[in-house]
């Protein structure tokens, strides 16, 4: 659903909001899809853009929520780089 757009946890705010809301966020984690992340403008094609996208997940989500990587390409174009 991430990367649409107009759906839920396309945003970093959106994501930290749900784990933010929940009584056992110690039992959660995050997968990191980057064909779902690329499509929601958070762009990973340089390093510069790598580390800001990184950068600004660790401010709003942290680092230490992520348990898993998916690691595929978009056949869709980014959005407006974040």
């Amino acid at each position: 659903m991430a990367g649409q757009g107009s759906s839920v946890c396309y945003r970093f705010e959106h994501l930290a909001q749900v784990l933010s809301n929940t009584s056992r966020r110690d039992r959660l984690g995050v997968c990191i899809d980057t064909c779902h992340i690329f499509a929601a403008g958070y762009d990973l094609r340089t390093p510069e853009r790598y580390q800001e996208t990184w950068r600004q997940f660790d401010e709003v989500v942290g680092i230490n929520t992520i348990g898993a990587f998916h690691l595929n390409d978009s056949k869709k174009g980014a959005r407006q780089p974040r």
